[in-house]
This record gives structure tokens, sequence and C-alpha cells, in this order.
């Protein structure tokens, strides 16, 4: 809102600025303006008099209006050209309970697009038959709310080309692409689906956020259908000739389910191309056809690094590879793949991971599912990695652990263990879900997984503070910024709250003081005598300890939502 600043002003005149001001509090009354198919542009934008198009409407906000657009079909590319302020978002969003259809013109690069946009929302519209991008915003800035939206029916355009959603930290100025910085993006609960059209197999990604993007957040959000990628963090590129250091740092990629994503083999549901810091957690992966990729952390430079990628309690399902632990040309370090459940159960399906080039990875309390498909492990023989794998619970064992380089491998869990010195503590029984066939991958009390995983870390000394020091801090999280720290058990303390974790010294801060012994085990809130392996910890204590009483409710199914 517009801020009115009035000093020394003597009483009167006060008396009579508050009979005629139409401000309260010293600020602009917001304004809402209205927009409908049988509106006209040259109305005033109220309830009763609406604009007909929703350019008109945007190009008259100022910071903090709110642009309601009633039931109909819009036609025509929107360009968004006004930022709010701090407090004082602009607001585009449909009329409460009615629906809102958005189209593009043939040829259009674009159904809603903005440069260099600041405090601005896009809620509750459909977004459908248009060419190129629904969502794109480019440039730098900062809050960005992305939330409700429904986009489908991707038309066909030049291949490579096209995202239902993009935030992109770059623009053209003058011929030459400028890097930039957007920080503070929400994009959530949004339903992406049937974007693949005609038979180009690079029909761009679905959700992606690119470069200098920082504390985002992508989160709820329900994909389906489509030819090559779903959620996509794309940093560190050589761009004609130059090497562009830029990353999506600091983000969450939480609670989203995707399914039937990609054709092929290296097609993923959730692709980190390039990035720093980024949580992807509780997150629902299935593939309809036995193609594509679940989870990839990885860089496609040559020169480029990906690290400190925390990947947990994920459900990844019958993909060709459920998850590339490594980069494909570059590097990913120091990262962490823990509590998550991959499932190979189709005939299509190749290899529950796949190794590839990197450096400080662990592998920790997953489940890795094998009842069909070829192999547990693959490595990639042209690929230098370094990955140390315990506690994991593989199923079936007789599946072939491909590792080593120059073509070696073993053929089952006991020679991989005993060849390699891996997985010490490690297991290979039926994890005993509770009903597989339809997807609830909770834990049945007769499980061997419960209690048979690893503290995630462990303290270094005893004390009694607000900050202790663990062997390897790079499991947990203080939030970014974006959302509160992890809550994490230390010893018989927990859970208690994480508000800053330092990397480098392995150092964790809380939000109270506890006490601890050298050595107590360090990991995420867990019920029984130790933490489960897989995505969900069992409640051995039916909700009656002092700990959270643990998930052992079914993962929700994909909400269909109809195209009216």
């Amino acid at each position: 809102m517009r801020i009115l600043r009035v000093l020394k002003i003597t009483l009167p005149v006060i008396c009579m600025f508050a009979l005629f001001s139409p401000f309260t509090d010293g600020e602009a009354m917001a304004t809402t303006y209205y927009v409908s198919p049988a509106g006209s542009d040259n109305n005033s934008g109220s309830a009763s008099t609406p604009f007909k198009t929703i350019q008109k409407a945007v190009n008259s906000v100022v910071a903090g209006d709110t642009v309601m657009v009633r039931a109909g079909t819009y036609n025509g590319s929107v360009l968004l050209t006004k930022s709010g302020t701090t407090g004082n978002y602009i607001t585009l969003q449909n009329y409460p309970g009615e629906n809102v259809y958005v189209t593009t013109n043939s040829g259009a690069s674009y159904a809603f697009y903005g440069v260099d946009i600041s405090y601005f929302k896009i809620i509750g519209l459909k977004i459908h038959t248009y060419t190129g991008y629904g969502i794109l915003f480019r440039g730098g800035g900062s809050h960005l709310e992305i939330r409700n939206n429904e986009i489908y029916n991707k038309q066909s355009a030049t291949p490579y080309e096209g995202t239902a959603i993009r935030v992109e930290a770059t623009k053209n100025v003058s011929g030459v692409l400028q890097f930039n910085t957007y920080t503070d993006v929400i994009i959530d609960g949004n339903y992406i689906h049937d974007t693949w059209s005609g038979d180009a197999r690079y029909e761009g990604e679905l959700l992606t956020v690119a470069f200098d993007v920082h504390r985002f957040q992508i989160t709820n959000n329900i994909l389906s259908n489509a030819y090559h990628i779903g959620i996509d963090c794309i940093g560190y590129h050589t761009w004609n000739g130059n090497i562009v250091d830029a990353y999506p740092d600091g983000g969450i990629i939480s609670g989203n389910t995707l399914t039937n994503i990609g054709t092929y083999a290296e097609d993923s549901s959730i692709y980190i191309d390039g990035g720093k810091n980024i949580t992807i957690e509780n997150n629902t992966l299935i593939s309809n056809s036995g193609a594509g990729t679940g989870i990839s952390v990885s860089t496609e430079d040559s020169t480029g690094t990906t690290e400190n990628i925390i990947i947990r309690r994920n459900k990844v399902r019958s993909f060709v590879r459920n998850t590339y632990i490594g980069a494909t040309n570059g590097i990913t370090k120091n990262s962490r793949w823990v509590h998550n459940t991959f499932i190979m159960d189709d005939s299509d399906d190749y290899a529950n991971a796949s190794l590839l080039n990197g450096t400080g990875n662990i592998v920790k309390n997953n489940i890795s599912y094998a009842s069909a498909g070829d192999r547990q492990l693959e490595h990639v023989y042209n690929k230098t990695y370094s990955v140390t794998f315990n506690y994991n619970d593989w199923y079936t064992g007789n599946k072939w652990f491909g590792y080593g380089g120059n073509g070696l491998g073993y053929t089952n869990f006991a020679n991989f263990q005993a060849g390699t010195g891996q997985e010490s503590n490690g297991i290979s029984l039926d994890p005993k879900f509770t009903d597989i066939s339809s997807n609830n991958l909770t834990l049945l009390s007769a499980s061997p997984c419960i209690d048979a995983g690893g503290f995630l870390t462990k303290t270094t000394f005893s004390g009694s503070d607000q900050t202790l020091v663990v062997e390897d801090a790079r499991y947990f999280t203080d939030g970014y910024g974006v959302t509160a720290g992890d809550l994490i058990q230390v010893g018989s303390n927990g859970p208690v709250r994480i508000t800053a974790v330092n990397y480098a010294t392995n150092t964790i801060t809380l939000a109270n003081s506890i006490s601890w012994n050298k050595g107590d085990g360090v990991s995420y809130p867990y019920s029984g005598s130790a933490p489960d392996i897989g995505a969900y910890e069992y409640d051995e204590y039916g909700g009656s300890s002092s700990l959270p009483s643990g998930d052992t409710t079914s993962p929700a199914p994909p909400i269909i939502m109809a195209i009216q």
C-alpha cells in the first residue's frame, strides 16, 4: 500500500484531514479491480462495472491492489509490469468459487509473463491450450507466490521450449543475457498435467527454477503426464563459452505427487541439475509406464557441482531408474539419501539406483525393494563415484549389485557386502509393507525394518547448551530461511528444533538448551530403540510416548482435479 507520512501537523489540521482523507492509519486504501467477459476496458473496473480483459486490470493496479477475475474464458497473453512492495502484494486471482480459464493465441510464447517483478501473487487460474510458457517470471526480484493454479494442454512449440511454471533469474538486455537473483519464491498447490503434444521428445519441463533463485519452496503440487521433466532446478552451465556460476540455493521440494513423467530413461520426475542446499522430502513419485528416472541429483556441465542435497522420506516407484546418485558430467558431492523407499516391481525397471560422478555422498536407512526388474545398483562405467552405503534394506538380495567400475559387479547382497566392505549393518529382508498393491508403504508390526536403522550421526563430546557439534551435520537443515528447521532427537532429548547449521564445523544450534553425552545418537525423531529403515517410522508406542507418534498413515493418493 502507498504510505503517507504526516509530520508536525497541528490539531485542527489533523481533524480536517480525518474528515476528508480516504486514508487510515497512514496507509492508502487498497483497490480491488474486477474482470468479466461481459465487462469493458472503458469501465472503472469496479464490481458493478468490471473490465473485460485481465491485461487492462493488471495495468491498472498499484502495490496492495487485487484483481478478481470472474468466471469465463479469457484469450490472449498477459504481460505483468507492476510490482507490489513489502507487505503490499499485488494479487491476481479467480473470484472465489468461480472457474477462470486462460488460453493463448496460436504462436504466443506465454500466457503470463513478468520481468523484474516482486511481491506478486497468481492464484486459482486454469491455464490451458497455451503455447510455450504458462507462467513465466524472469529477471530479478523477490516474493512471488504461484498457488492453486491448474495448467494443462500445452501446444507444440519449438523443441526444448516451454514450461508450465518457470522462475528464472535471467533476462535479455539488448541481446545480452543478464543474470540476476530471485528470492522468496513459493510455488504451492498447483495441478499441472497433460502438457505433452505432438511427437516432440523435449516438450520442456513442468515446473522450473533456474540459476540464482534462493529461498524457494515447491510444495504440494500434483504433476502428471509429461514427456520430459517434472520439477527442475537448473544451475551452473557453460553459456556461449562462459561459465555461469549461478545455482538454485536454499530450497524445499516437499509434499509433491508426480505420476507418469518422462518417456526416456534420463527424463526425471525431480531433477537437480546444478544446485546447492536443497531438501527433497516427502514426495511420492510413480511411473505408470516404466519409463524415466525418479530423482536425479546431478549436473550436466563437466565443471559444475551439485552439493548439500538432502533426499529423505520419498516414495519412488517403477521408474527405469529410481534415483541417480551422482552427476552425469560434473560432480555431486556431500549429499544424503536417507529414509527413502525405492520400489522396482515392473519388468521394465532397470535399477533402483545408478551411480555416477560423485564424492562424499551417503545412502543410509533406505528400503530398496526389487520384486521385479534388473538390478539393485548400476554403476556407469565411465563415471567415478565415492558413496557410502549402510543400514539399508536391499530386498531381494539376489539382484545384481553393479559397483566398482570396469565391469565389476556382485550377483547378490552377501557378495556385495563381502567384496566392497559396504553395508556392514545392512539387511536383505522383506520389509513387510502394509499393502504394497495400494502403495501403502507403511510398515507392519512384524517388519524387520523397525528399529533396524542407524543413527544419522553422533555427538562428539558431552555438554549442556544450545549448540552441539556432531560428526556430520549434513543430514539436517535450519530451513534455509524458508521454513522452520528440522526437529531432531539427541540421545534421550527430543524432539528439539534446529535454528542453525554450520556445515563447515558440523555445529548445530538448537531452539533451547539440552544436555547430552559424547557419542549420543542424533537423528530425526523416532519411536523405539533406533530409527526405522524406509520412508515411514513405525509408532511402537501407539502415540502414547513423549515422542512424536510417527507417520504410520498411508500415503495420500493423488488428488484428481476435474477439468471443467
